[in-house]
């Protein structure tokens, strides 16, 4: 068998893990996630990939299995928090998968020097459910991970950089009863563990993985900053009501000025034949590069531009 490039070869498991259950869809629960790696041995797709790319696959969904109970709450408690329903009588604008994003600014006047306070609401306006995942979420702290959200001032794409993000100390031992008494190799095994799962807890937390009904609302985090408590930097407040600051930017420019927010979502690569002749030579067939760019498409989100708000810059 041919092997195939690494990255593509990511992305066919990446592919097939969602297929067979790997939990970014609606409506995925823990029945479907105990036939996982069943329904994965079974692939057509999975028998086709190198015996070490299998091998990878489900070592990565065993791990997502251990992880999914932390990451199922951090969903639903990310979901209480940023997600609205849909108000009484709504009804869909559009058929399909569309979404409409909002930009409000906490005044509509700011002095030069100042940044923008600003908020932002993405809503599915369509049909069917979307699920929205961000690795570093820009609804969550503002930064992001993937370039697919751009801040335009008067239609130039300004530098901007995640809000203050506050990371609590770890308050579990990482020592725990009779860790003296374990082998050197005991020790350095619980060590890894514990980073694995304390970098998989903080990088949650960082992320977003939530399914908007039709109708429902997802909406910004305020800005959030540490407070001194009792037991040190551990408490952080919201302030200025639903807004939080675009940084590093500061106006400059005296006057009127747009102020628009863009989401671009690449989509998979287009079937030229080239592509097509260069997947071949990896061992990949036309019907398989067709049916793994259509379930990418499938997946991918749509794009949307903010409405346009105007502010005024002076002294």
């Amino acid at each position: 068998m041919k092997q195939a490039p690494p990255k593509l070869l990511l992305a066919a498991s990446a592919l097939l893990l969602l297929s067979c259950g790997k939990g970014n869809e609606p409506g995925f629960d823990s029945k479907r996630r105990s036939k996982g790696i069943e329904a994965l041995q079974q692939d057509p797709r999975f028998k086709s990939l190198p015996v070490e790319e299998q091998r990878r696959s489900i070592a990565a969904l065993r791990q997502f299995e251990e992880e999914m109970p932390s990451s199922e709450a951090q969903d639903r408690s990310d979901r209480a928090e940023l997600v609205r329903t849909a108000p009484p009588g709504w009804r869909p604008e559009k058929n399909g998968r569309h979404l409409k994003l909002i930009l409000n600014s906490k005044t509509a006047r700011y002095r030069i020097g100042e940044r923008l306070w600003y908020s932002i609401e993405l809503k599915n306006i369509g049909t069917e459910p979307i699920q929205f995942t961000e690795g570093e979420s820009f609804f969550k702290n503002g930064s992001e991970d993937m370039f697919r959200w751009k801040v335009l001032i008067d239609g130039r794409e300004v530098g901007r950089q995640g809000l203050f993000s506050f990371e609590a100390p770890v308050t579990e031992p990482f020592n725990p009863p009779g860790f003296d008494r374990l082998s050197n190799r005991q020790k350095s095994e619980y060590a890894r563990k514990f980073e694995r799962e304390h970098n998989f807890r903080s990088q949650r937390e960082r992320g977003l993985n939530v399914a908007l009904a039709p109708g429902e609302t997802l909406h910004s985090r305020p800005g959030r900053f540490p407070e001194a408590g009792e037991k040190g930097l551990t408490e952080i407040s919201s302030v200025e009501g639903p807004f939080r600051e675009l940084g590093p930017y500061r106006f400059e420019a005296r006057g009127k000025h747009t102020v628009q927010i863009q989401f671009r979502n690449p989509g998979p690569p287009q079937l030229t034949e080239g592509y097509y002749a260069f997947m071949s030579k990896r061992g990949y067939s036309r019907a398989d590069v067709k049916r793994m760019t259509d379930e990418a498409e499938r997946h991918r989100l749509p794009s949307a531009d903010s409405n346009k708000i105007e502010v005024e810059v002076g002294d």
